[in-house]
């Protein structure tokens, strides 16, 4: 038998008791004692003793209903409808206005106000361990990943586990950022100094890839044999790089890089996690994207598409919006539309963007190594005309304002 149950005061000012409570408390055929509660919004009823004033008895009539006296109406604002709790207690029972309980379980104990309703801390710790959860097991997925990748990518038999790689870290340096862990943190320290040695194997081996596909593909043979001599230079420096990251990055990122993420997973993410309001913190990061874009825009407009300040400003932008790809991806594996609309459109501006960057790139190669090739200077120069054009047109193309966030 349920000891509580929700009643309602009809017009007349009654109550129906439930058979059940009749009959446990005995109020059958009973004169019935009501009383005030102290300092409680509500009444006890009792079996009245010959103690008890006759006015202030009353009896259940053949359906069980209860007249509450009037007095006790009036002063506690009993009006008709009202929902009121009935509880054994002992011998008596306790109505009430129904007192506060928690939405998720219905408990009485240890209530949090929250947002209109009431939420136990029993509860409320259960969705806090489960949001924790929720937010770690991705990025422990994304550790492991890195950790896999860091030692495959050391046998150098495929180009794209050093990617992998770099992409994996930097997701991880990137939802770390937005949990608003410090810099300073050893995780972030180490996956930034294993991303900065990494990189440098991961740019030789884009300008590998990219001379090779112009050098199969160029028909021109002087701009070919640029492609050529420029691709085996950079060959002989990623070997050297190799050689350097085989010998470095199993100092970094290893068993002990693992302990830190774990111990960091199970002690520290918690406050984190709990911290954090996802989308008053990515107000700052989608500000700061649309003024990168501004930014880009006026030193277009004052120094021209293909000056250096220009291009680095364009740079910025792109950084930014591969950030906001990887956050608002790992947030939408979480909560959906419309994070994942959002990272398709940052996914799109990196993409256009990062082309433009590759020409960039390109240009800075020729220049920087033009005495290390053999070559003279106007066979250099047909490709560096070339990649000129293909990069002015880029830029002329480019429609920078579609990237910009409009405000909600």
């Amino acid at each position: 038998m349920e000891q509580s149950q929700t009643l309602t005061i009809d017009g007349m000012g009654r109550v129906i008791i439930p058979k059940e409570l009749r009959d446990a408390l005995g109020f059958e055929d009973q004169g019935l004692a009501i009383q005030a509660l102290n300092k409680r919004r509500g009444v006890s009823i009792s079996k009245a003793t010959t103690n008890t004033p006759k006015k202030d008895t009353k009896k259940l009539d053949v359906d069980g209903r209860l007249l509450i006296p009037a007095q006790y109406r009036r002063e506690l604002e009993w009006a008709k409808g009202k929902q009121l709790e009935l509880e054994m207690e002992n011998q008596y029972a306790v109505l009430q206005e129904s007192p506060d309980r928690c939405t998720v379980c219905g408990s009485k104990k240890h209530l949090l106000h929250v947002k209109e309703e009431y939420v136990c801390e029993d509860c409320l710790n259960t969705g806090n361990d489960t949001l924790v959860h929720k937010w770690m097991k991705g990025l422990d997925d994304i550790a492991h990943e890195y950790m896999e990748y860091c030692e495959k990518c050391l046998s150098f038999e495929d180009t794209e586990d050093v990617h992998q790689a770099r992409v994996k870290g930097r997701r991880m340096e990137m939802i770390l950022g937005f949990l608003q862990v410090e810099k300073q943190h050893p995780l972030l320290e180490k996956i930034q100094e294993a991303h900065d040695k990494l990189g440098k194997v991961r740019e030789s081996d884009v300008f590998i890839e990219q001379f090779y596909k112009r050098l199969e593909q160029e028909e021109d043979p002087d701009k070919a044999e640029v492609y050529r001599q420029y691709m085996e230079l950079r060959e002989e420096k990623r070997r050297k790089q190799q050689k350097k990251l085989k010998k470095n990055l199993p100092d970094i990122i290893n068993e002990q890089f693992m302990e830190e993420w774990v111990q960091f997973r199970d002690q520290e993410a918690r406050h984190y996690v709990l911290s954090l309001h996802a989308d008053n913190q990515l107000e700052p990061y989608e500000q700061s994207f649309n003024a990168q874009i501004e930014k880009f825009e006026q030193e277009a407009e004052d120094s021209g598409l293909q000056a250096k300040s220009t291009l680095k400003a364009l740079h910025k932008v792109r950084i930014e919006s591969k950030a906001l790809r990887y956050i608002h991806k790992y947030i939408a594996n979480m909560y959906g539309q419309p994070y994942k609309k959002r990272a398709k459109h940052f996914k799109k501006a990196q993409k256009e963007l990062g082309h433009i960057n590759d020409l960039r790139d390109f240009l800075k190669e020729l220049k920087d190594n033009q005495k290390k090739v053999e070559m003279k200077k106007d066979q250099i120069q047909l490709v560096k005309t070339q990649l000129e054009d293909e990069l002015t047109e880029q830029l002329e193309a480019l429609n920078i304002e579609q990237y910009k966030l409009q405000e909600a």
